[in-house]
């Protein structure tokens, strides 16, 4: 027994005994509810913290949504800092003005108010724009969903300059699908904007092409392309619906007939009837929108003379597109019954 002591103490100081030891009691503790060892409790701790942060971020999330469907912008002056409910002295944007206001109701949003940090705000430009961007992959997601589920689809592209001088170029896509009454609808749903630096039928092809293949569309449902009459996209051996129809054979290239249409009416103006009419019609819409008299006397014209119009001043004629046109044309006849007195007036004075 004296050995067997001297072992049992030699044995009680081992790092190995102590180890499995305090395991013993953690295990014992845990299995009669007691307090959890420290190491269990931080990792606890973090897990709250974490779905504390998540529940907190839901009316961020949900404003800048809110923000983003009604096309209001986010920013402010003064757009950084912790978020309080006091109103500022400086605006400090309409996503933070949003959440102020819902914070009036919202238990949560004057939660956030409360205990956020000044590292932690979750609401800085930056965490705003990567929101926005996972919103938009979300939505672009779903949107190849619906596509590939149909059994074909074309694309719609066309590129412009951008304020930036950049050249971008919008991907479209038309689909059928079914409707809530299962019944074969067309839908036509814009995928997102793409710069474009090689801008030769080869570069644009190519960068359309990658773009596809990167939303993941399933291009064998590929069966029709639709771009402007440029040479670059209606060529018949070079151009890019040729070079995308080599790889995809079902995909047949269709002029846009917006644009047809608008060069057709561009040809009309040869005509010199139409051409000389609305040489008169722009001479008088410039008249009233550049003089100031002119204006009010037309404005006095159209309060006594078309009541019912909602029009109050025309509108100038667009150089390029007729589109635009259409609208200055419809509000010059719809005036046009206040617009000649007006006109015999000025002459008179």
């Amino acid at each position: 027994w004296k050995d067997a002591s001297e072992v049992f103490q030699s044995h009680s100081k081992a790092q190995y005994h102590k180890f499995s030891v305090v395991a013993a009691e953690n295990f014992s503790r845990i299995s009669r509810g007691d307090p959890q060892d420290i190491s269990t409790q931080l990792d606890s701790q973090r897990k709250r913290e974490r779905e504390e942060n998540r529940r907190l971020l839901i009316p961020i999330i949900e404003s800048i949504i809110f923000c983003g469907e009604n096309e209001i912008a986010l920013r402010g002056h003064s757009d950084s800092g912790p978020l309080t409910m006091e109103k500022p002295e400086k605006k400090d944007g309409k996503l933070r003005a949003l959440l102020r206001f819902r914070g009036q109701t919202d238990e949560t949003v004057r939660t956030y108010c409360k205990t956020s940090s000044r590292n932690a705000t979750y609401i800085s430009p930056l965490i705003q724009n990567e929101i926005i961007e996972i919103c938009g992959n979300l939505i672009q997601k779903s949107l190849v969903n619906n596509i590939n589920e149909s059994p074909c689809f074309a694309i719609l592209g066309d590129e412009t300059l951008d304020v930036s001088g950049k050249e971008q170029f919008s991907l479209c896509v038309r689909y059928t699908s079914n409707n809530t009454s299962g019944q074969l609808v067309l839908k036509e749903d814009f995928l997102c904007f793409l710069p474009i630096v090689d801008m030769s039928a080869e570069g644009v092809s190519q960068t359309i092409l990658e773009l596809c293949d990167k939303l993941g569309l399933d291009m064998k449902k590929l069966v029709g392309q639709g771009y402007d009459g440029a040479s670059t996209f209606s060529g018949h051996i070079n151009g890019v619906h040729k070079k995308v129809q080599e790889k995809f054979p079902k995909a047949l290239y269709v002029h846009c007939a917006a644009h047809r249409l608008n060069l057709v009416l561009k040809d009309v103006l040869s005509v010199p009837e139409v051409r000389n009419c609305f040489g008169v019609v722009g001479d008088i819409v410039n008249l009233f929108r550049n003089n100031a008299q002119a204006h009010e006397l037309l404005k006095e014209k159209i309060k006594s003379l078309v009541p019912d119009s909602k029009k109050t001043r025309l509108l100038g004629l667009c150089e390029t597109r007729f589109v635009e046109r259409q609208e200055s044309v419809t509000t010059f006849l719809e005036l046009f019954s206040a617009i000649v007195p007006a006109l015999q007036d000025i002459t008179i004075s």
